[in-house]
């Protein structure tokens, strides 16, 4: 059986768990299809690849995702608006198509749903998230581009019942929906029981580097915690992806002498996960979303005894669904909240509701403390 797999860009180092799954099919013949193809880490020469013809006169072999990012964005964002790699494909494989073609994330599966039509071949579709929970609302189109997906595609995956819950609420037949859940091989990070030094807390942020996953704003809690918990210590690791940001993340680290404490690792290579997860005890902080460090049962991890200092016990750290938790005015010490900002308008959006529910403003991570 041979399975096409199809990607605006393969592979970026976030579905890194997607290639885990298709090297544990050897029965399967792979098929990677894709308007711009990198040979990096996830490259497997067992798989058949289908290089534009473009990408391999002008950039063959990019060894990274960052690459040629000008490029690389012209190659692949052009598809939705002149497809001529889906018509070269469908050229290339029509006298000997896939059994099945499988296409990553929703816009994807509407770029080549006309591929699979044509080919009469079998579609299944993989959403993540991203393209079921938000692009509907910044590109309304794809609600009715949706609409067409279910309709043509054999199979629709989500990741969880969640997932298949909103994507039956757009319309997807019940009957077509299946989980899948992400894979990644657990075999490469092996449990092991870590002592924690006495008096110290190592917190990490794992999460590319961008402005939504609130790298700032940890790092303005991480300051501000410091204060009473002089012996934290931070490890921001991701994909150095918005070099802007990173570069002001060292100037911030710089201009508050941070830097005997936080470190920037970039993970552009999955082996260097290894020694990081070997060898390290570090408590980990959600990212992306809303969070705020609790004061309850404030222990030894502080070095500085202040009956009401930031709670460093476990970095107990408990999430704020968008509800908004309120915030009493005699509970001030260190309440500090990260928020996910997309836009603007969220922002107002945001400060209305501490508003008009006599939320009181903190006088810590203030916008105009976190983006200096």
């Amino acid at each position: 059986m041979k399975v096409l797999h199809l990607f605006d860009l393969y592979l970026p180092s976030t579905l890194s768990w997607v290639s885990q799954l298709l090297d544990a099919m050897p029965e399967i013949g792979v098929q990677v299809g894709a308007p711009w193809i990198v040979r990096g880490q996830f490259y497997n020469p067992a798989f058949q690849y289908h290089v534009f013809p473009p990408q391999r006169m002008l950039f063959p072999a990019p060894a990274t995702e960052f690459e040629h990012p000008r490029w690389q964005r012209l190659f692949t964002a052009s598809q939705r608006f002149v497809p001529s790699y889906p018509y070269w494909l469908r050229q290339k494989l029509k006298a000997d198509p896939p059994d099945l073609l499988h296409a990553h994330f929703g816009p994807t599966g509407c770029l080549y749903l006309p591929l699979a039509i044509a080919l009469q071949r079998p579609l299944v579709v993989t959403f993540y998230g991203f393209d079921y929970s938000k692009l509907p609302n910044l590109r309304p189109v794809f609600r009715e581009k949706y609409k067409a997906l279910f309709a043509g595609a054999a199979r629709v995956l989500a990741a969880s019942e969640t997932g298949c819950e909103k994507l039956r609420s757009m319309g997807c037949p019940s009957e077509k929906l299946a989980v899948v859940k992400p894979s990644p091989n657990l075999n490469a990070f092996p449990f092991r029981n870590r002592a924690k030094p006495a008096g110290q807390l190592r917190l990490v942020q794992v999460a590319t580097f961008t402005p939504k996953k609130g790298h700032l704003v940890a790092l303005e809690a991480f300051r501000l915690a410091s204060m009473d918990c002089p012996n934290l210590h931070l490890t921001l690791a991701g994909e150095l992806q918005d070099k802007a940001l990173v570069a002001q993340l060292r100037r911030y680290i710089a201009i508050h002498g941070l830097e005997s404490r936080v470190n920037c690792w970039s993970l552009s290579a999955i082996a260097t996960w290894r020694p990081f997860s070997m060898g390290s005890t570090h408590s980990c902080i959600p990212v992306a979303m809303p969070l705020m460090a609790t004061t309850r049962r404030r222990q030894s991890y502080c070095s500085k005894p202040r009956p009401a200092a930031f709670q460093c016990w476990r970095a107990r750290i408990s999430i704020c669904l968008p509800r908004y938790c309120t915030v009493k005015p005699d509970c001030w010490p260190l309440k500090v909240m990260q928020w996910y900002w997309p836009s603007i308008s969220d922002i107002f959006t945001r400060w209305k509701i501490l508003i008009t529910n006599n939320i009181p403003l903190l006088p810590v991570a203030t916008s105009s403390s976190i983006l200096m």
